[in-house]
């Protein structure tokens, strides 16, 4: 008896949740919450993939977040940097 190799197609993800390029930073984290993955392509029309920069801007109340902000944004299929301009006052940071 023969096994046939490991194919992508058996380790794949059938249903993918993915964004599109005008989607505020908060509707991906919510989407990725609520779906419980940890990375999102980014699409275009018909499904294709969108490679792209993401900028995080604004400011945050805690500035322990920042790190975590930015790390999920690396974590979006599809970005491939990420320019981190958040900046924070108050409890559990140091302003940026």
């Amino acid at each position: 008896m023969t096994t046939r190799p490991f194919t992508v197609a058996d380790v794949m993800t059938k249903k993918v949740v993915a964004v599109r390029p005008g989607a505020e930073f908060k509707e991906i984290v919510a989407a990725m919450e609520r779906w419980k993955v940890t990375a999102v392509p980014v699409v275009e029309g018909e499904g294709r993939v969108d490679g792209g920069v993401v900028t995080l801007s604004g400011e945050v109340r805690d500035g322990a977040r920042i790190p975590i902000a930015e790390r999920l944004a690396r974590a979006v299929e599809g970005v491939v940097d990420v320019r981190c301009e958040l900046t924070a006052q108050g409890v559990g940071g140091d302003e940026r």
